[in-house]
C-alpha cells in the first residue's frame, strides 16, 4: 500500500536526499521526487535543507537565471547558500583544492566577491546598488565551485538549483581588489581551464554590476528572513561564464593586474554532518 505525502512531507524528504548525496559525496540519477511548482517552493526546499545541514552560513551566492525562464518565473536572478565548509582563501602563487562530485555538475566561475563591513539593516527590502555598496568593506577576485549531486542540474532549470543550494559547493575568496568601490574603471577577467582559455569578459563600468546583485542579495534574504552579517561574502554571479571542471583538471581566474586564483578539482570524500 503505497503512502501518499503531503507537499511539505515531499519537501522535506528531497531536501534530505539532496543533503545526504552532498554529505556522502554521490551522485544523483534524477531529481530526488518532483520538482516544485513555484520558486518560492524552491525555496521553502533550501530552507528545510538548511536546517538539516546544522552549519553555519558564511554568505550567498547570487546566480542568473536564464532568459527563457525568467518571464516565467519573474526573476532574473537567484540566491543559494555558501557554507563555512565550502569557504576557501587562496593564498597567492599558491593552488587551491576544492571538492567536486563524481558524476555530478562541477563548473568554476568568475565572480567579484563582497564583504560586509557591517550587519545589514533588518529594513533592506528596499535597498539599492548605492546604499547596498555602502555596507561593504572589501572587494575581492572570487571563484564560486558550482556543484550538485546532480549532473542535469542546469538542464533542469531553476527549480532544481535553487532547491539544491543554488548549485553551490564552494567559494574561494582571493586577492582584494584596490580601489574606491564607486570606480568605474574596467575590468578584464579572464578564466582559463589546463591551461586553455574558456571565457573572457571585461566589466566596463566596474563594480556597478556586482552592486547590481548584491542589492538583490541584501533584499531577498530580508524578505525570507535569512541571516546576514557583517564578515558574510556576497559572490556576485559568473563573468566569463560557467565552465565544467572534471576531476584533477586546474583552473585559473585572472582579473587585471591581481594575482590570480589557481585551483584543482578533486574528487572530495564523504563528509559527516556537523554537530
Amino acid at each position: 500500500m503505497s503512502i501518499l505525502l503531503t507537499p511539505a512531507i515531499q519537501q522535506s524528504e528531497i531536501a534530505r536526499r539532496l543533503v545526504q548525496a552532498r554529505r556522502d559525496r554521490l551522485a544523483l540519477a534524477t531529481f530526488p521526487g518532483d520538482l516544485p511548482l513555484t520558486l518560492a517552493a524552491a525555496y521553502q526546499c533550501q530552507d528545510l535543507g538548511i536546517a538539516q545541514m546544522s552549519e553555519r552560513i558564511v554568505g550567498w551566492k547570487v546566480g542568473g537565471i536564464p532568459a527563457q525562464w525568467q518571464a516565467q518565473f519573474g526573476e532574473t536572478r537567484l540566491l543559494g547558500p555558501i557554507f563555512s565548509s565550502n569557504l576557501r582563501l587562496a593564498e597567492s602563487a599558491v593552488e587551491t583544492p576544492f571538492p567536486i562530485i563524481q558524476g555530478g555538475f562541477a563548473a568554476v566561475e568568475a565572480e567579484i566577491v563582497f564583504r560586509l563591513g557591517q550587519d545589514p539593516p533588518a529594513l533592506r527590502a528596499q535597498m539599492d546598488a548605492h546604499s547596498a555598496i555602502a555596507l561593504v568593506d572589501a572587494v575581492f577576485v572570487g571563484v564560486e565551485t558550482a556543484g550538485s549531486p546532480l549532473a542535469q542540474i542546469n538542464v533542469l532549470g531553476p527549480l532544481a538549483v535553487v532547491s539544491d543550494f543554488g548549485n553551490n559547493f564552494g567559494l574561494i575568496v582571493g586577492a582584494q581588489i584596490s580601489g574606491p568601490l564607486d570606480s568605474r574603471e574596467q575590468i578584464p577577467c579572464l578564466t582559463l581551464i589546463d591551461d586553455v582559455v574558456v571565457g573572457r569578459y571585461v566589466l566596463t563600468e566596474g563594480l556597478n554590476a556586482p552592486a547590481q546583485a548584491l542589492a538583490f542579495a541584501l533584499r531577498r534574504t530580508a524578505e525570507r528572513q535569512w541571516p546576514l552579517r557583517r564578515g558574510d561574502f556576497i559572490s556576485t554571479g559568473a563573468l566569463t561564464g560557467i565552465h565544467d571542471i572534471r576531476e584533477s583538471q586546474q583552473a585559473r581566474i585572472c582579473m587585471g593586474a591581481h594575482p590570480a586564483i589557481v585551483c584543482r578539482a578533486y574528487v572530495g570524500s564523504r563528509i559527516e554532518p556537523q554537530r
